[in-house]
């Protein structure tokens, strides 16, 4: 006589329950104590404008994108903020092989040109430098081999 050895698992029913969540502000209150407490800058979207604002003094890269261009070339571009204008602030992009810099025009934006040091992706580091000596986080970007 064979036996059936199989048990029948017993069932469960699960169910989710949605809870409070605890890791975003509670309050506009906390939302803006949260900004200050950041000693370099915060990124903040308001409703009514969609553009980036910076706040504590420090520029802020929003963008930046690396291209290779033909014979041999290669550009740097992108965007930054600051709570003063940036126009003619210099940025510096370094990295294996590049030592550049351009300069921001009035509408925060920046690009530069410049020959290859290898056919091969390559990263470099770009620093925005403001009109008072303050210097954004270095953001790096790839820039794709040809």
């Amino acid at each position: 006589m064979t036996r059936n050895l199989r048990r029948e698992a017993p069932r469960v029913r699960l169910f989710a329950e949605s809870l409070e969540n605890r890791e975003g502000p509670s309050s506009l209150t906390d939302l803006l104590a949260l900004i200050i407490s950041f000693p370099v800058c915060a990124d903040v979207r308001p409703v009514d404008n969609p553009a980036p604002v910076a706040l504590l003094g420090s520029p802020f890269i929003t963008d930046a994108d690396g291209t290779s261009g033909v014979s041999g070339s290669a550009t740097v571009s992108g965007n930054a903020i600051d709570d003063k204008s940036l126009a003619g602030c210099l940025v510096t992009i370094r990295g294996d092989g590049v030592s550049e810099t351009a300069i921001i025009d009035a509408k925060g934006t920046f690009s530069i040109t410049f020959q290859r040091p290898t056919n091969a992706d390559f990263v470099v580091k770009v620093i925005v430098v403001d009109n008072d000596g303050n210097a954004s986080a270095p953001v790096m970007v790839l820039v794709s081999g040809i």
